[in-house]
């Protein structure tokens, strides 16, 4: 991804495919964590990880670890963010279809099974 475009709005359409690396720059960070509402976050950050897995239903769950201009991290839900310099993912896609359904203890859509 290039400068400026921004994730998830920019990403192409992918599906039942795993995050095998991703790399990069990112400034205006969306995150939840925990529970917790979705909080903004200024950057510029180093992507240091993401992880997780995008879904045939357009839908992703992933984390992330970022580092500031001081070396400090934090991690999370990755729920979007703004390219700062670039982005390089590195995905493998899968021939089998994940399976998500509401979860009635926690109140999100949760990885169920395989198909």
């Amino acid at each position: 991804m290039e400068p400026g475009e921004r994730f998830p709005r920019d990403f192409p359409d992918v599906s039942n495919a795993v995050v095998l690396s991703c790399k990069g720059s990112a400034t205006e960070v969306s995150m939840r964590f925990g529970d917790g509402p979705v909080r903004g976050l200024k950057g510029p950050f180093e992507v240091i990880t993401v992880d997780g897995v995008f879904f045939d239903d357009g839908s992703f769950h992933l984390h992330a670890v970022l580092a500031d201009d001081t070396g400090e991290t934090i991690g999370g839900h990755l729920k979007g963010f703004e390219v700062y310099t670039t982005m390089e993912w590195v995905l493998g896609e899968m021939d089998v279809r994940l399976v998500r359904e509401e979860d009635e203890r926690t109140g999100y859509r949760e990885l169920t099974g395989i198909l």
